[in-house]
């Protein structure tokens, strides 16, 4: 099974992130919209069946406060003359980075740790654009509304790939 850990956005967010990815990406060609906008924690990737039940078990004992976050800058990997990911950015980044850290310390014997762990959402993976340089003039005009999300758990999710991209389902909610 594919698998990752993250933290899920308020219906109110996601909304707003939609809207955004329908103003940000109609300069775009060739793109995959992020359907199910959350702040992936770390990536699992493939596990089975006993590396699962280990996974589960170890991210009990991840205890943390609730904090929250509000969304910051948009940007883009890997860089502004080459663009495969357009993501959301959030502020402040520390308990997100913080909580992080304590997830990978408690699945260090199963998975490596995050060497360069950024804190954004995912809202599309480009494929190709038509105009970058027009695509980033008017993305950095757009606005950002100032969304406050408030964090009280972080969930165990499955991914399954289809044609019509991913879908997602929870496994397990730790709250914090």
């Amino acid at each position: 099974m594919r698998a990752f850990i993250a933290i899920n956005l308020a219906d109110n967010v996601k909304l707003y992130l939609y809207d955004l990815q329908n103003k940000l990406l109609k300069e775009t060609q060739r793109i995959s919209i992020a359907k199910n906008c959350h702040l992936t924690l770390k990536f699992l990737g493939n596990i089975d069946d006993n590396l699962l039940k280990i996974v589960r078990e170890s991210l009990f004992h991840v205890k943390f406060k609730r904090f929250s976050f509000r969304l910051g800058m948009h940007g883009v990997f890997p860089s502004r003359k080459v663009i495969s990911v357009i993501w959301m950015g959030i502020t402040p980044e520390l308990e997100v980075i913080k909580l992080q850290s304590l997830i990978d310390m408690s699945l260090m014997n199963y998975f490596p740790k995050e060497k360069k762990f950024k804190p954004h959402i995912t809202l599309a993976r480009v494929k190709s654009i038509g105009n970058a340089e027009a695509f980033l003039k008017e993305a950095d005009k757009l606005q950002i509304k100032n969304f406050e999300t408030n964090v009280e758990d972080f969930r165990l999710v499955k991914s399954t790939l289809t044609k019509q991209g991913a879908m997602y389902e929870d496994i397990e909610t730790y709250p914090l």
